[in-house]
């Protein structure tokens, strides 16, 4: 076999290889969340604070499914809730990035809607962050220089809803982690695996 055939063969079976092999959708993660697994914290008849359980009926705060697209320019992120009827709302979203920071985004709905960040837990101004309330849930996005342009990154979710008369309700919040079942550990999210940037 001459060394233009065996070149030529060599480029056909590369060729062949790849379009087998199903390209990686690299920017975009997903996950499903338990339905049903908020956990929930209620005052007993002496107005002292219950431990807190899951509760499957309980729809407030349960996080449902999340979606991330972490693109050359964007972080996007869909976050879903079975409900948003309450009166204090706080999403923490989590962010590990590929450089070593830490970042910290709190979504406050309360008497006025707040989206404030954090890096390596000092407060710090990031241009063009924007947080949605939607029918489904919230819809985060962030440039990607927001988090030093970062290669890959990981994210983790919890939501924090209460009510502002809890005693009179025996109501005091429900709480719900994207990543865990039936597991919460306040202010500390699961993290989701390593997202490339697209």
């Amino acid at each position: 076999m001459t060394p233009l055939r065996s070149f030529l063969l060599a480029c056909v079976t590369t060729a062949l290889l790849m379009a087998a092999v199903p390209a990686a959708d690299a920017q975009t993660w997903r996950h499903a969340d338990a339905v049903g697994d908020a956990q929930v914290t209620r005052y007993d008849d002496d107005g002292q604070l219950d431990e807190p359980v899951v509760d499957p009926q309980e729809r407030r705060g349960d996080l449902t499914n999340l979606r991330v697209t972490y693109t050359a320019q964007t972080l996007r992120m869909a976050i879903s809730v079975r409900s948003q009827r309450i009166a204090i709302q706080d999403v923490l979203i989590k962010v590990v990035s590929s450089r070593g920071y830490t970042y910290r985004m709190v979504l406050e709905y309360f008497i006025e809607n707040s989206l404030s960040i954090t890096r390596n837990g000092y407060r710090y101004e990031c241009e063009g962050l924007k947080a949605t309330r939607t029918q489904a849930g919230y819809v985060v996005t962030a440039p990607r220089s927001c988090f030093d342009d970062a290669y890959r990154i990981r994210v983790g979710v919890q939501t924090d809803f209460s009510t502002d008369n809890a005693e009179e309700t025996g109501d005091a919040g429900t709480y719900d982690d994207a990543l865990r079942t039936g597991r919460y550990t306040k202010n500390k999210p699961k993290l989701s695996p390593w997202i490339v940037a697209g």
